[in-house]
């Protein structure tokens, strides 16, 4: 853990006017003027002791992250934990690089979750090298900062780029919804079932998902392809990235070809990140 002191402009200026007051009292011998330089350097240093205090005993933990895309402002969550019996007052907390978040008061042995806005301009693994943690309490003469490494790492997806998705729609058939055989009748919701197929009114009633089943099983189905060749490869990753997520939200069983791997076509939750994950990473070494 690394601890940063840095005076501000108002801290200067009561430098400055502690050094004149002395320098006054040494040469005039005014009792006065010693009583006020002993007051203001015990400030000083009350107030140096009390800001360190207030740092002390904070502990920090990345919790969760919002799905974060390059160029794009995500979110994640921060952990801070005050584990000392007083508490802690005016603080700045951030991660290496990004906007801070304000605490105004974190009560002593409490826990607390803040959001952090962060921004990343690349796809992939971005490693967050630091939380950093700033305050000017109590008086702010001084900014004081713990600086706590971490070997964090975050998924950064790749930024979508919006696109005609004509193509793929007419190459699926006149519904892209419902393009399914004739009904059969409804069942318990198992894991992997499409969530475009949960009929949300019997759920309700019967107080679990429920959905619609069909005769056959014929679901559209799309495959996302990387040749190795395309010219222009953030391009159209970020169009695929937009496709992936245009045709989930549709319900159709999506699948990823490379040169290298494949991933089967599914259309549950899991296999979105999954492909998401592989675009993210897709010729970036990690």
């Amino acid at each position: 853990m690394k601890f940063v002191v840095k005076i501000t402009k108002a801290g200067l200026i009561y430098i400055g006017m502690t050094i004149f007051i002395g320098v006054a009292a040494v040469n005039t011998g005014n009792s006065i003027l010693y009583i006020l330089l002993s007051i203001m350097l015990s400030m000083m240093a009350v107030s140096g002791f009390t800001s360190f205090l207030n740092l002390l005993g904070l502990e920090f933990e990345i919790a969760d992250t919002s799905e974060i895309y390059a160029k794009r402002e995500g979110f994640l969550k921060l952990k801070i934990k005050n584990k000392k019996q007083i508490p802690s007052f005016l603080l700045e907390i951030g991660i290496s690089g990004q906007e801070k978040a304000f605490l105004g008061y974190l009560p002593r042995r409490y826990e607390k979750t803040l959001e952090l806005t962060c921004k990343f301009e690349d796809r992939g693994w971005e490693k967050i090298e630091s939380i950093s943690c700033s305050s000017f309490f109590p008086v702010g003469f001084f900014s004081r900062t713990i600086i706590k490494k971490t070997n964090l790492r975050l998924l950064v997806y790749p930024c979508p780029i919006r696109w005609d998705l004509n193509l793929y729609e007419s190459s699926l058939g006149r519904n892209l919804l419902m393009d399914k055989d004739e009904f059969k009748g409804l069942r318990e919701y198992r894991n992997g079932d499409p969530i475009r197929l949960i009929h949300w009114i019997s759920s309700a009633k019967i107080g679990k998902l429920i959905v619609v089943e069909y005769k056959g099983n014929h679901e559209p189905i799309v495959w996302l392809k990387i040749n190795g060749n395309e010219n222009g490869l953030e391009e159209h990753i970020g169009k695929l990235t937009f496709a992936c997520n245009y045709l989930f939200k549709k319900g159709v069983s999506v699948g990823l070809k490379t040169p290298n791997i494949e991933i089967s076509p599914k259309s549950t939750f899991d296999q979105r990140k999954k492909i998401l994950s592989l675009l993210a990473v897709y010729g970036k070494e990690d």
